[in-house]
């Protein structure tokens, strides 16, 4: 998939842009998911794909040591999924659980 994703040329979806840097950040290649993920947050508006973009940079910025930048995503992921969805239970729960963990720990 991923392969053929970059072999592909035109401009993809933002969905797909979104999608493309989930699977980035999974396989361990933070700076290309961080480019996919910041080019899909310019390309679209407030809908269910920015707050699953929001989501999935706040990820690689936890992973990367961009606590406070991650979490400040996840607060406005969250905020906007309140309003047009977006986020999975899954993805809702984990982001619960980082922002508890941050608030804690200071």
């Amino acid at each position: 998939l991923l392969t053929t994703f970059e072999k592909s040329g035109g401009m993809p979806s933002v969905e797909m842009l979104d999608t493309y840097g989930a699977l980035l950040f999974r396989i361990g290649r933070m700076d290309e998911a961080t480019q996919k993920l910041a080019l899909c947050l310019k390309a679209c508006g407030q809908t269910p794909t920015r707050v699953s973009a929001l989501y999935h940079l706040a990820m690689v910025q936890y992973e990367t040591g961009q606590g406070q930048d991650a979490a400040a995503n996840l607060k406005f992921a969250l905020q906007l999924h309140e309003r047009v969805g977006g986020l999975s239970a899954r993805q809702l729960q984990e982001s619960r659980r980082r922002l508890n963990a941050d608030f804690s720990s200071k």
